[in-house]
């Protein structure tokens, strides 16, 4: 029994002395064919993650459009609320005057009224007077017959005028009346019109919510797509190694080149060819740093195959072919001196040093290509 457990706390020993080993043996290198395939599917990565973002951009553009219109729907219906306000209060204007005109009639009412009442008053008791006591008042009898038809004619004009007062009041309360129906009816459009402007407010707070999410996803995708990209420049600088040992494998050294070439621009060397930097575990070239607007020339003569600009790796960069199987590529250009299919001469400026692409600081980024596969520049300059 003893035994057994003294074999068992061996096995345990044995055990936890290999696993302390494992860091210290390096994992297998990948293949040249794991990384193509790597390579590949990261191409693949980065061409559906574009799709997907010009997807978000192409969301986040209508969604821009749609609350431009929903902002001059708010601006036309705030127009037409605030025409609507001004229409009540003018009607408020209208009711109100219309108010003071029939509170005035009524007073005109009222006196005529009182004037009525007291000529009636007068003729009462005129008319039950005897008549030798209603002579006493007067010169002759003619006089009080004249008498007589002027209180008469006067209890006329007031009894008209009081008609044609309480007609002119009555007209007064309708248009009143018309006046308020118009005002509710406005009111009823302004509530109406204040509705809309709330279900346009709440649009436009949904919309700017999804363009906020729109634009949160595409930055999200931007740097998955960095992250590829970079991941790519990884993967592509393990296959540039892999391809550069085995093509001086074959030619005995560095191929030789019939071209003597020259160095791209005047600075200092800041990475040479084979090192890691922060956007490359192998440098497949040689940086030379200077300020921004140096400029840069051809290491050799030759054609410009390629001008081209990205938003990363290169930034902005040229290719030169000198035959069939070299080349050299200028990398991280401010702008560029030359186009596509010209042919420039040795020492001949092709651009100027900036910041495109990946880079820490100015500079331009020089490779020597020989059949497509970068060698060390500092070989041959």
């Amino acid at each position: 029994m003893k035994q057994h457990s003294n074999f068992i706390v061996k096995g345990f020993v044995i055990l936890a002395f290999l696993l302390l080993l494992i860091p210290f043996f390096p994992a297998k290198a990948a293949t040249l064919q794991e990384l193509y395939a790597q390579r590949a599917k990261l191409l693949d990565e980065i061409s559906s993650k574009q799709k997907n973002l010009s997807l978000k951009k192409k969301e986040a553009e209508q969604l821009k459009l749609i609350l431009a219109q929903i902002d001059r729907d708010i601006q036309s219906i705030e127009g037409k609320i605030s025409d609507t306000q001004m229409n009540i209060n003018t009607k408020n204007g209208e009711i109100d005057v219309t108010n003071a005109d029939v509170k005035q009639k009524e007073g005109e009412i009222s006196q005529k009224t009182s004037e009525l009442h007291d000529t009636l008053i007068l003729m009462y008791q005129t008319s039950y007077k005897p008549w030798w006591q209603r002579i006493l008042f007067f010169n002759s009898f003619s006089e009080l017959i004249d008498y007589n038809q002027s209180v008469g004619a006067l209890e006329l004009e007031l009894q008209t005028n009081i008609e044609e007062l309480n007609k002119l009041k009555n007209q007064l309360e309708e248009k009143k009346t018309q006046l308020d129906k118009e005002k509710s009816d406005l009111q009823t459009l302004q509530n109406q019109q204040e509705a809309f402007q709330q279900g346009l407010q709440i649009q436009q707070n949904q919309k700017q919510n999804a363009l906020v999410s729109a634009n949160a996803a595409q930055k999200t995708i931007e740097q998955q797509i960095a992250d590829a990209k970079k991941m790519y420049a990884d993967v592509n600088s393990q296959v540039y190694k892999i391809q550069a040992a085995a093509q001086r494998g074959i030619a005995g050294g560095n191929p030789n080149s019939p071209f003597p070439f020259g160095p791209p621009a005047a600075g200092t060397i800041t990475a040479t060819f084979g090192t890691s930097t922060p956007f490359q575990n192998f440098h497949t070239g040689v940086d030379f740093a200077n300020v921004i607007g140096t400029p840069v020339v051809a290491s050799a003569a030759g054609t410009v195959s390629t001008v081209n600009s990205l938003s990363y790796g290169y930034g902005n960069y040229v290719i030169i072919s000198h035959d069939s199987s070299w080349q050299t590529l200028y990398g991280h250009f401010m702008s560029f001196a030359v186009s596509s299919g010209q042919h420039v001469e040795k020492g001949q400026v092709i651009g100027y040093i900036g910041m495109t692409g990946w880079t820490t600081g100015p500079h331009v980024h020089f490779e020597i290509r020989y059949n497509g596969v970068p060698v060390d520049p500092m070989a041959y300059l």
